[in-house]
């Protein structure tokens, strides 16, 4: 039979809209466009069931394959507010080694505690903070004392058990610490775990209620001032900073920031930030 033949592939293909969908897939555009379509298929349902279940049909195929059925959608729900995005879960502000504030809790405010301890400044040249000349001198002593015994009993008395105990182990992945063969923590690269093992020692006397502070501020506090970190901790290299963003349809921009060892190329923090 002569004619046009169109394959269905070829069509799915171009309706599809890999932006909007799979690790992009924003929920926020997702929920509200299924809760219209409902809709819609309810009002024609009062017409013709038949024709309700093809409209919803086809408003899901639609959504499944472009992540919205109302055009203008991804731009919209950039305006809603906060309360709508975290009442559907779309979250944005990760930071990989920082841990996820659970809604029940009260986030810290990171910046105010750093500076409050006289660990951070604002920067005399520019719009951000800086590591205090005194912080940084002591971090410089504190990185320089670490060879591989004192940093085994450091995590020992910071664990509160016995070196013997402690395991190191290290893959592609990052470097993670075992307890008697119970994995008991993990950070992206031996620098990273050094710089946290420094910085622990440091806080426990520069932060007045370091000790009252659960072990998940402890940790997004740690992990805050491993963007600081501008001299490799185990190779002694320069650290360099790379900065993508990338467009996200629920909260505008998501800016991802990564450094590392340049000599080494260990990674020392990995976040995003809207």
């Amino acid at each position: 039979m002569n004619g046009i033949r169109i394959e269905p592939v070829g069509v799915i293909q171009k309706l599809h809209q890999s932006e909007y969908t799979g690790e992009n897939r924003c929920r926020v555009c997702t929920v509200l466009n299924a809760c219209l379509a409902i809709l819609i298929a309810v009002g024609v349902g009062v017409v013709s069931i038949p024709a309700a279940v093809i409209v919803l049909v086809f408003s899901a195929g639609v959504i499944a394959l472009r992540g919205y059925l109302i055009p203008g959608t991804p731009t919209l729900v950039t305006y809603l507010p906060e309360s709508v995005h975290d009442a559907i879960g779309a979250e944005h502000d990760i930071t990989r080694s920082s841990g996820v504030q659970s809604d029940a809790e009260e986030p810290i405010d990171i910046e105010t505690i750093l500076l409050s301890a006289n660990v951070v400044i604002d920067c005399p040249e520019e719009d951000d903070l800086c590591l205090t000349d005194a912080y940084r001198a002591a971090w410089d002593l504190e990185i320089g004392k670490l060879d591989d015994e004192a940093v085994r009993n450091r995590l020992a008395t910071t664990l509160a058990v016995d070196g013997d105990e402690i395991e190191l182990e290290a893959d592609d992945d990052g470097l993670f610490v075992r307890i008697e063969g119970v994995r008991a923590g993990g950070w992206p690269s031996r620098p990273a775990f050094l710089a946290d093992l420094t910085s622990q020692a440091l806080l426990e006397t520069w932060v007045p209620d370091w000790e009252s502070l659960p072990p998940r501020d402890r940790t997004r506090l740690l992990a805050a001032l491993r963007t600081f970190v501008d001299r490799c901790p185990d190779c002694g290299g320069d650290v360099v900073a790379e900065t993508t963003v990338t467009r996200s349809c629920c909260r505008g921009n998501v800016t991802s920031v990564t450094t590392a060892c340049a000599d080494c190329n260990s990674t020392i923090f990995e976040g995003m930030e809207r």
